[in-house]
């Protein structure tokens, strides 16, 4: 707790502003998005878009679930990362105790290293406030505002350079539970980590070390377990699995 104090107090962030939290299972483990990673972001801007775009697409036209609430495409772009399906949304969380269940969580074909907690001032990220994801739409030529759908037809769909943090509205259960947020990569493909700026103005690491056993009770002790932060059915038999000794 010592040293998230210290690392808070070095990234300039009041009381009222919310710090952004992830959770990484191994320390060396990039901050890159699911879409540009396996190589990815060496790819051509047109094979890039070729692939997210028809992605966002299938994805839209078959989550039946999803259609009765009719959501933005922005919205359908959080719940594709909440369902795995690789996008240009890096996962974060205002919630200490959800990063820490996901940095201490079992992967056992991930790659090896300590366990750590990436901290991020996503105001100074941005350099001014939080965005709302739509305000990322704007298309100053045409006076209008772009969903995302929308923009994936644009010869030059993404037109922001740096990863940005966006506040969107919660509208997936995994996203409420976790108390998620996103930061939303750019024309820039190279992870967080990797950005000067955003490497010493927004980030720091505090790596487990020690401390991993006692936070591993605390979160039992808590009850911040599978089922709290992705509330369905599996989950649930997944959790009682694990307190009964099953698996």
């Amino acid at each position: 707790m010592d040293r998230l104090q210290a690392a808070r107090a070095e990234l300039g962030l009041a009381e009222h502003q919310e710090c952004f939290y992830r959770g990484h299972t191994c320390d060396s483990r990039a901050l890159q998005p699911t879409l540009l990673r396996d190589g990815r972001d060496a790819w051509p801007k047109e094979k890039l878009q070729k692939l997210e775009t028809s992605l966002f697409y299938e994805f839209r036209a078959r989550a039946r679930e999803l259609h009765p609430l009719r959501p933005t495409g922005w919205d359908y772009l959080g719940y594709m990362r909440h369902h795995g399906l690789p996008t240009r949304l890096l996962d974060w969380t205002e919630s200490l105790s959800a990063a820490l269940y996901f940095a201490l969580r079992s992967e056992p074909d991930g790659p090896v290293g300590e366990p750590c907690l990436w901290l991020l001032n996503p105001y100074r990220l941005n350099q001014g406030e939080l965005v709302a994801p739509e305000d990322l739409g704007w298309n100053e030529k045409k006076q209008m505002y772009y969903d995302y759908h929308e923009l994936l037809l644009e010869p030059d769909y993404i037109n922001w350079e740096s990863p940005v943090a966006i506040y969107p509205m919660q509208r997936s259960p995994r996203m409420a539970a976790q108390r998620g947020w996103f930061t939303i990569h750019g024309r820039d493909p190279r992870p967080l980590d990797l950005i000067g700026r955003v490497h010493d103005e927004c980030l720091r690491s505090v790596k487990l070390g020690g401390a991993a056993d006692v936070a591993r009770e605390l979160l039992r002790m808590m009850g911040i377990d599978k089922y709290l932060l992705f509330p369905d059915l599996d989950s649930l038999a997944a959790t009682l699995m694990t307190r009964y000794e099953l698996q």
